[in-house]
């Protein structure tokens, strides 16, 4: 175990030093088997996402997978769009890459590094594709997820990924 991270003023998290302890246990209990939720909530502006920015380059250096997803607050922004950009990492998606290249990568990794969840391949394909296009259409025809196999199939994955090394989501 590493010791814990300075709390100053040039880091941003002045007084936050109990927070920054118990965040801390609770990824040592994760590590450990006891995986779960941790929320981080408060007005705008406390520092909510400045703790969250150290745990990252933190459980970073305790070898711990991060990913993040950020929250769009506008109408067009697509549902889950939050989970949808910090899964991407995942497939080596680049916000840039089209339907096939999307298609590819996510076939691949699942072969690779998770095969017991290749036989959820369209449903991911759908999902971590920004737009639904008729080149998409093509490739993984009118799937219409319920909500239910989404929230399974997100389960799953995570409970997956962190099997090869502890896992934090990070949802801002």
């Amino acid at each position: 175990m590493s010791s814990p991270l300075s709390i100053d003023s040039n880091a941003g998290l002045v007084g936050r030093e109990r927070e920054w302890q118990s965040l801390q246990e609770r990824c040592h209990r994760a590590r450990n088997g006891a995986g779960g939720i941790t929320w981080i909530a408060g007005e705008v502006g406390i520092g909510k996402t400045a703790l969250m920015s150290k745990l990252q380059i933190w459980a970073n250096g305790e070898r711990y997978r991060t990913l993040w997803g950020r929250h769009i607050g506008h109408r067009q922004a697509p549902p889950l769009h939050g989970l949808r950009e910090a899964l991407m990492p995942l497939f080596d998606i680049r916000s840039s890459d089209g339907p096939r290249a999307i298609e590819s990568k996510v076939s691949q990794q699942l072969a690779r590094s998770w095969p017991d969840l290749a036989l959820h391949s369209r449903l991911l394909i759908h999902f971590l594709e920004p737009l639904v296009t008729e080149e998409s259409r093509a490739l993984v025809g009118e799937v219409a997820p319920q909500p239910l196999h989404l929230h399974h199939l997100f389960f799953r994955l995570l409970a997956t990924v962190a099997q090869d090394q502890p896992l934090l989501l990070f949802l801002d």
